[in-house]
């Protein structure tokens, strides 16, 4: 059960009381990035043309980052990783003394000695630190601002934090009593009324409980206090919690989370947690709990689908382990025609260096298969009139820079025909942490255009920035908001989102590439990807949501004639947010078929969506590794399937 909060925005997770310790997200970012060559290594071993070096000896280099903060700002940079000044040790010291020389060096070098800079070094998470690899940034020319932010300087004799963090503090507190067993602890967290406190049972869970419990109830009732009082007994109780969305108006408010109940270290039961709150003395208190219930030893494995045995088509299956064998496939497969799942199967590891294997329930990154969400949003917001698909963009988006919004409209961003920047190298920084649409929005104007708008196709990811801007600033709700309730929930994709550095779900892959003949993890921040590669989803939510948008759910047919009509090659045969190009059906069919797809990959993933119109046939492909061949993948099997050119079926091992 998913429980919806009519007045909902994401809020970005991280708490400013220095007495708590790193959250799990970046705590898991961390590590992950720890297990991967640093970006500082790539320049130190000159793999890394982009990057000019102003210094470098044996020991330190120089060199600017991507992207600036002052006029003047360099990077004093040890060659060897240290992963945070923690970690440094008494051999260090003439190391760090050299760094601080050198900035004076550099200062000098750059003249700015004089009129002032600034150096800093950064250490974990509430100072920002993004790449676990120490450097020492060195910012002047100009006159910089305050070192305390402004916010918490001028509240100091104010109340301790916003509303907002005090729901936050309110749900950490929750988690560590639980883990801690402090009862008053717990306890000064609800209201003084009648509390709520209410469990349902997923229905999958509730149908395999009945088996061995006829009487068992869908609905539970029950007391907060008896339940807190069965926490405090021997076994280690522990409750973990992501993907927070919080409301408030200063009186009520509410936060919803994804939660998983762990007992003695093992995961016992999850699913999703709501909490109604009131303002009480000027504390927030929770007065109401609901919570959906799955259990895990009912949770599917890697061989079950939707709760079902997993769906195989033999020679559909034979082809794709093949594949698998001769070109590492690691992902899930799904194949239907017309309502019939024909196949659908998980294959490889989630997790190489653990060994845990994907299952079907295994969410991935779809990189530019967002752009097809993003259209979807668009061509709803235009039939309720509020967007003019011919209007000028600057209507929509009024802080672009002029000249990159003349004669530019909605219409060119979808058709990738608006002749802005096809790629902008600015936000590659960010690939290691979040970046807001402002600051894309920054990175943009920098940038020149290539082409007057319509006069040609270039397809470009700023183009898919720009419309999920236009969502916002036209809907007034975040871009993540308006996805989710307006097209994840109505298609039923319960297992999909939009992924950002502080909500990765815990059921998303690991992405891996190739380097050396090794898998390698790689970093998977997106928000730089903002409306053009940040969704992440599940195969079966994927095609739940192309049945919604085929069966006119998510848009009318008026629409859909619009983002379907491709045009021509010379214009990408891209229509809005979707390629569209014909295709050989069964060799006893003369006439072509009309083939709508889109694919996308992201650092560690690729993704691939086929539906082919005259034969009802839906191809899906998610895979947590790079680089394979998967549009050759997706048409074989489509060969297989309808049965075309089997004469001329090429094998994957001859490609």
């Amino acid at each position: 059960m998913r429980f919806k909060i009519l007045l909902a925005f994401t809020v970005a997770f991280s708490m400013r009381n220095e007495s708590i310790a790193q959250s799990e997200s970046y705590k898991k970012k961390k590590d992950s990035a720890l297990k991967v060559t640093s970006p500082f290594e790539l320049i130190a071993a000159h793999q890394n043309k982009d990057v000019v070096l102003e210094y470098e000896d044996d020991e330190l280099m120089v060199f600017e980052p991507l992207s600036k903060q002052a006029p003047v700002h360099l990077l004093i940079v040890p060659k060897k990783r240290i992963t945070t000044l923690n970690e440094t040790e008494s051999n260090n010291q003439n190391m760090l003394g050299k760094m601080m020389l050198l900035a004076k060096d550099m200062a000098r070098k750059k003249g700015i000695d004089q009129t002032g800079y600034r150096i800093a070094l950064n250490t974990n998470e509430n100072a920002g630190q993004s790449v676990f690899h120490i450097h020492l940034h060195l910012l002047g020319g100009t006159k910089l601002g305050p070192m305390m932010d402004q916010t918490y300087r001028n509240n100091l004799t104010a109340k301790p934090s916003t509303d907002k963090q005090q729901i936050e503090q309110l749900l950490h507190v929750f988690m560590t009593s639980i883990e801690k067993k402090d009862t008053s602890s717990l306890f000064s967290l609800f209201a003084d009324v009648p509390v709520s406190w209410v469990a349902v049972w997923k229905p999958e869970t509730f149908k395999e409980l009945k088996k061995t419990k006829p009487n068992e109830p869908l609905v539970e009732y029950r007391d907060y206090k008896t339940w807190v009082t069965g926490l405090m007994r021997d076994r280690l109780y522990q409750e973990k919690f992501t993907n927070p969305v919080i409301a408030e108006d200063g009186t009520i408010g509410s936060v919803t989370f994804d939660y998983s109940f762990l007992v003695n270290n093992k995961k016992g039961n999850w699913g999703k947690e709501s909490w109604g709150l009131i303002k009480v003395n000027d504390k927030w208190k929770i007065a109401s709990v609901l919570f959906s219930v799955e259990l895990e030893k009912f949770k599917p494995s890697a061989n079950e689908s939707n709760n079902e045995t997993e769906i195989k088509q033999p020679l559909a299956e034979k082809y794709i382990q093949t594949f698998k064998d001769t070109a590492n496939f690691h992902g899930t497969v799904l194949i239907a025609k017309g309502d019939s799942i024909i196949h659908h199967a998980a294959y490889g590891l989630f997790d190489v260096e653990n060994k845990i294997p994907n299952s079907l329930n295994t969410q991935f990154l779809i990189g530019s298969l967002t752009k097809s969400f993003v259209a979807i949003a668009i061509m709803q917001l235009v039939e309720k009139g509020m967007i003019d698909l011919h209007a000028p963009l600057q209507q929509y988006i009024p802080k672009l820079k002029p000249e990159l919004a003349k004669d530019v409209t909605v219409h060119h961003l979808l058709k990738q025909q608006s002749g802005l920047a096809a790629s902008l190298d600015d936000l590659t920084e960010y690939e290691i942490m979040d970046i807001t649409p402002q600051e894309i929005l920054d990175i943009i104007n920098k940038s020149k255009r290539n082409f007057h708008p319509g006069k040609k196709h270039e397809y470009s990811n700023v183009n898919y920035c720009l419309l999920g801007m236009i969502i916002e600033n036209v809907s007034g709700k975040t871009y993540q908001s308006y996805l989710q309730e307006n097209i994840f929930a109505p298609a039923g994709m319960s297992n999909t989102g939009v992924e950002r550095l502080l909500n990765i779900p815990a059921n998303r892959a690991v992405g891996y590439r190739m380097i050396n003949n090794q898998f390698r993890r790689v970093q998977n921040v997106v928000s730089y990807a903002f409306g053009s590669g940040d969704i992440y989803a599940t195969s079966m939510d994927l095609y739940n949501w192309g049945n919604a948008l085929h069966s006119g759910k998510l848009v009318n047919a008026q629409s859909l004639g619009k983002m379907f009509d491709g045009g021509i090659k010379d214009w990408g045969y891209y229509g809005y947010g979707f390629r569209i190009q014909g295709y050989q059906r069964s060799p006893l069919v003369q006439m072509p078929g009309t083939l709508i797809r889109h694919g996308g990959t992201m650092n560690g993933f690729i993704s691939n969506y086929h539906y082919y119109i005259e034969d009802d046939l839906t191809i899906i492909i998610l895979s947590n590794y790079r680089n394979i061949p998967i549009r050759t993948l997706s048409y074989h099997l489509k060969e297989i399937i309808l049965d075309s050119a089997p004469g001329k079926r090429k094998n994957i091992l001859a490609e």
